[in-house]
């Protein structure tokens, strides 16, 4: 399922500012079945990317927790979480040495230490570069410290205390006990003080618009899944096996 993926610019794209900048982050809000997926963008506005059309693709895949990936009975080495959500990254180095997403950007680890990243559970392993080596960038949006008002699936009343009212996000979460994980946050709302939790990623809906964006911790562009196509890496991989086993 697509619905719901946290995505950021990919290698091939061409839409300008839509996004407001390389590292602004969108979800995916609808597959078109055309090899093109919608993305509401953190800041407004919508974008239809290309995830194959024409051989191109315009998105890279930031976070995958929110659509429900998770790898269970997998311990992250540095927060020590039993189940590892969304992208498993493990070093290519030490033995039973896993990830979190966040910790591996969070550059936990050795980062001279060549990493795998594997996208699903019993997927297949890609190896990415060292992090030592690797530019890193910047994710913006709604994350905690941004400001918000209702954004386009917006279904919650007056609880913002009315359209164009400002809320500031307190953390990111899952929502509830529904499927997927980093898929909402809490937001607290200037006009009444109280807090509410809403979508940004659960079922493909995002319930609020950035207008104060805030950072959501640092990326390594060149390591993130390519939307809608094999990482060239693993293409390469699958190749040289076909050639050894003919």
């Amino acid at each position: 399922m697509a619905e719901g993926l946290r995505v950021v610019r990919g290698p091939d794209w061409n839409l300008g500012n839509e996004d407001r900048g390389e590292g602004h982050v969108g979800t995916v809000v609808k597959d078109n079945g055309d090899q093109t997926y919608d993305v509401y963008w953190d800041m407004g506005g919508k974008s239809t990317c290309r995830v194959g059309k024409g051989g191109k693709f315009d998105l890279r895949i930031l976070d995958n927790a929110p659509v429900g990936v998770k790898h269970l009975s997998q311990r992250c080495e540095g927060c020590q979480k039993n189940t590892i959500i969304g992208v498993l990254w493990r070093c290519a180095s030490c033995n039973d040495a896993n990830l979190c997403t966040p910790c591996y950007y969070l550059d936990k680890h050795d980062l001279s230490h060549p990493f795998q990243r594997i996208d699903k559970p019993h997927g297949s392993s890609v190896p990415v570069p060292k992090r030592s080596n690797s530019v890193k960038m910047k994710a913006l949006g709604i994350f905690p410290g941004a400001k918000v008002v209702r954004g386009p699936n917006w279904d919650f009343g007056t609880q913002d205390g009315g359209s164009g009212k400002k809320g500031k996000v307190e953390d990111l979460r899952g929502f509830g006990s529904d499927v997927g994980g980093r898929n909402a946050v809490r937001v607290r709302w200037e006009t009444s003080g109280e807090a509410n939790v809403y979508r940004v990623g659960c079922r493909g809906k995002v319930d609020l618009q950035c207008v104060e964006e805030a950072p959501g911790g640092s990326y390594y562009r060149e390591h993130l899944p390519v939307v809608g196509t094999i990482n060239k890496i693993q293409l390469l991989a699958m190749n040289a096996k076909n050639v050894f086993s003919s």
